[in-house]
């Protein structure tokens, strides 16, 4: 049997002010081309399904399109996750069953499962959204979840879970695992060995942006897109999953616009083909470059930020003035440029009148 597993689709986010609604409609897009060509038999969405508690319209009406899309091909669940509102993401959850989407929001009552009956083979899908220690009613998470996952109602086929927590195995450190943009989120969270998922066949997971094992039977897809200049490459995770096992099939995802570091000198860069890319760009220049993000955005008009790493820290000698025509030529000097006659003449008859 194949599943298609995704998560963290962080619908309506915004990177660094830049808008990503067309960039996240466009992947979907791709996303699900490649569903009607690979033909899974369940789709998994493990969490972080919005970037918000209360998305934006625009958000929202991608979601609904994108879910209905997927229905069509394939029965599809859905579980929220710590970015999500449980409750807004299941309304009308009971309604939207006959059309194939499974949507599990609030776990505050432990693990649901819903009996799929249309694949080869039985298959019992449990879901669980994101949850805190509170939640279960514990004062350690990892015990918390032990005890759910050991009192669960096991299936007589396949047993698969959808998860949305951070899960690391023992040989694992934190850093190993998150991406940049992650290092606030889930960097701060509960690490939970994923030792005690052994009783799934399959476990979906959600919360980290990086496709990768997170254990022997459990896998985090990743994000569909780069949230961070240093996130890894994107792809979609399809699972070949049956009674001896599953294999993983990684498939890239190109997106409309890169995220990406350019590097180099101002006048090299200037060089470069123009490109609607997400950038950061590092300047190699010794001295700092007037007016660059200005220039620079002609040829990256989707510019994140700009440093000077090639500015070294200079020991300046105590000011030894207080004119004020005096400091702004030492000004305009540390920016490697100097008063011109006329901007003296016009700095000077201004600096007159005070």
């Amino acid at each position: 049997m194949k599943i298609l597993h995704l998560s963290d689709l962080h619908l309506g986010k915004r990177l660094l002010g830049y808008d990503l609604i067309e960039d996240q409609r466009y992947i979907l897009g791709e996303i699900i081309k490649s569903v009607k060509e690979n033909k899974p038999e369940l789709i998994l969405i493990c969490g972080d399904v919005f970037d918000r508690a209360n998305p934006s319209e625009e958000a929202v009406k991608l979601y609904d399109d994108f879910t209905g899309r997927l229905t069509e091909l394939a029965p599809v669940f859905i579980i929220a996750g710590n970015h999500d509102s449980a409750v807004r993401l299941q309304l009308y959850k009971d309604r939207l069953k006959d059309s194939g989407l499974y949507i599990e929001g609030d776990s505050g009552e432990g693990l649901c499962h819903i009996d799929v009956k249309t694949c080869e083979m039985p298959v019992r899908v449990h879901m669980l959204s994101y949850v805190s220690a509170a939640n279960l009613g514990s004062d350690d998470l990892q015990d918390g979840l032990k005890a759910l996952f050991d009192g669960c109602e096991m299936g007589e086929g396949l047993n698969i879970l959808l998860s949305h927590q951070f899960f690391l195995p023992v040989s694992k450190n934190r850093e190993e695992m998150i991406d940049g943009s992650e290092r606030i989120k889930v960097g701060g969270a509960e690490r939970i060995d994923s030792g005690i998922l052994s009783a799934f066949d399959y476990v979906a997971l959600g919360h980290v942006h990086r496709c990768q094992k997170a254990g022997k039977n459990a896998y985090y897809s990743g994000s569909p897109l780069k949230y961070a200049v240093d996130e890894s490459e994107k792809v979609l995770l399809y699972v070949e999953i049956g009674p001896d096992g599953f294999e993983v099939k990684k498939e890239a995802l190109k997106p409309l616009r890169e995220v990406r570091t350019v590097r180099g000198s101002f006048e090299e860069i200037l060089e470069q083909e123009p490109s609607e890319d997400y950038v950061f760009v590092k300047l190699t220049d010794t001295v700092p470059v007037y007016g660059a993000k200005r220039k620079l955005q002609k040829i990256f008009p989707n510019i994140l930020g700009i440093t000077v790493e090639g500015l070294e820290e200079e020991e300046f000698e105590d000011i030894k003035t207080d004119s004020p025509l005096e400091l702004l030529e030492l000004f305009f000097k540390s920016s490697g440029r100097d008063l011109s006659p006329k901007q003296r003449e016009i700095a000077k008859s201004f600096f007159s009148q005070i």
